[in-house]
């Protein structure tokens, strides 16, 4: 089985293992420690409906562009579920809100996933955050649900970190230096939906099918506060975790961190080799698992992209055709041919489809 968790916003800023020193995130941190780990994850886009594509699908982030938008296209893309379904495996998407907002329900049902679950499968009472229903309670309703008899893939997206950061429990954060309320209001999110995830993960590996499960668990974007990155281009917006952890991780990782580069994309390769299925579709993908392949990370935004190698980062952009950051000069030429380079063929292609 594969359950693949996808939290909302959690940025690279307010997680203990990637270097906040806050102790946001003490259940992700200690999962971290006991699986396996990657530090140099992260996000397609900077938006929930640009990641999810790149996430289920595992094809890049366009500019200013939204695949799931043109069906016909979308139709053609990669795909995260396929392999699993045709290896017998029941596919599912949970989320506590509405899933229509910017098309996700027709891009997920477009993917081929059998079954969605959303706010529309929990009481009214229950839905007391803006966005729908709270993360406790969200990860309670997976519980409560009878686990299908076949092998499972299903996906959970969070939303309780989402603004306007309304959870329902006593703050544990308050200012207490000057910071400003929306950042305290964020950790506090954050706080309380890791405080969710470690009580659900301890739930669910008292069941039968956890022995046998992988669990993965990413987030879909970095987010704009704590540290109020308003500049949308700077590659740490993007930073995320990636954590693996569950019954069925391999012994061998328990521990590991990997210092690798990754970003959604890859998911799709990676899940599909580990679990030995046809991964020929993945085209975009890097295999996360294989330490020795050199790795790339490609994200948009809307008037560019970000490229990321072992060499250094670089944004770029597409509407002036200049450099909107650079880390490492001595490598500008050469980074800037392979970003342009790498944006005209994904653009050449979903032209193509």
């Amino acid at each position: 089985n594969v359950l693949h968790i996808v939290l909302e916003s959690f940025t690279a800023d307010v997680i203990g293992h990637l270097g906040d020193d806050q102790h946001n995130t003490p259940c992700l941190d200690s999962i971290a420690a006991t699986g396996l780990c990657y530090t140099h994850f992260y996000a397609a886009g900077d938006r929930t409906y640009k990641s999810i594509p790149a996430i289920l699908a595992g094809y890049p982030s366009i500019p200013n562009l939204f695949i799931h938008h043109y069906d016909t296209k979308y139709k053609k893309s990669p795909n995260l579920f396929a392999p699993f379904q045709q290896a017998g495996y029941a596919t599912n998407f949970w989320y506590g809100g509405e899933l229509e907002f910017a098309q996700l329900k027709s891009a997920i049902l477009t993917l081929g996933c059998k079954n969605i679950i959303d706010k529309n499968a929990f009481p009214l009472a229950q839905q007391t955050s803006k966005w729908g229903v709270h993360d406790h309670l969200f990860f309670e309703k997976f519980l409560q649900t009878p686990l299908p008899k076949q092998p499972f893939f299903s996906t959970m997206l969070t939303l309780s970190s989402h603004e306007p950061f309304d959870v329902p429990m006593k703050a544990h954060f308050v200012d207490t230096a000057g910071n400003k309320q929306e950042a305290i209001a964020f950790r506090n999110s954050v706080y309380y939906t890791d405080k969710s995830l470690g009580k659900f993960l301890q739930e669910f590996s008292k069941k039968e099918e956890y022995k046998n499960t992988l669990v993965v668990i990413t987030a879909d974007h970095g987010a704009y506060y704590p540290k109020y990155r308003d500049i949308g281009y700077v590659p740490e917006k993007y930073r995320i975790p990636l954590v693996f952890t569950g019954g069925a991780l391999n012994k061998k990782m328990v521990g590991k961190k990997i210092q690798a580069l990754g970003s959604h994309v890859d998911l799709a390769y990676t899940l599909a080799t580990i679990l030995k299925k046809d991964a020929k579709n993945a085209v975009w993908s890097c295999n996360l698992a294989d330490t020795t392949q050199l790795k790339r990370v490609f994200y948009a935004f809307k008037e560019g992209a970000g490229w990321i190698t072992k060499d250094g980062a670089i944004a770029y952009s597409n509407i002036d055709n200049k450099n909107y950051y650079i880390q490492d000069s001595s490598k500008l030429v050469v980074q800037q041919k392979q970003v342009k380079a790498f944006l005209q063929y994904l653009v050449t292609d979903f032209k193509s489809k």
